[in-house]
């Protein structure tokens, strides 16, 4: 996988769990639990979606969880929704098809 497509599957959790499960925040501990990818795989691909402006994180602390930045994701920018809801755009940006079937499973291999 690339980092623009670790990135890809990343931002859809994020869809997944914000919009579709409708919960408040998505923090660090989420991710871990349920992203078997190593910490600096979800890190690398979590500066990605925020340095391009794609989530909008709450106050952040230092230290790590299991490797992995602490962070609190508390929604999607308009940017990083229309990027998930424009199929197409999306394909083109990462190089991964809109998918919450195929994105379980990929998001559950350790590459």
């Amino acid at each position: 996988m690339t980092v623009k497509q670790d990135a890809g599957n990343l931002l859809l959790f994020f869809y997944d769990e914000l919009i579709n499960k409708e919960k408040r925040i998505v923090d660090t501990q989420d991710v871990v639990d349920n992203i078997k990818w190593s910490s600096s795989r979800i890190d690398i691909a979590f500066n990605f979606l925020k340095d391009n402006g794609w989530l909008v994180i709450g106050q952040t602390g230092g230290g790590n969880i299991r490797g992995v930045q602490i962070f609190r994701v508390l929604r999607l920018s308009p940017q990083g929704i229309g990027e998930v809801e424009d199929t197409k755009k999306f394909k083109a940006t990462f190089g991964v098809e809109v998918n919450f079937v195929i994105l379980k499973l990929s998001l559950s291999k350790e590459l």
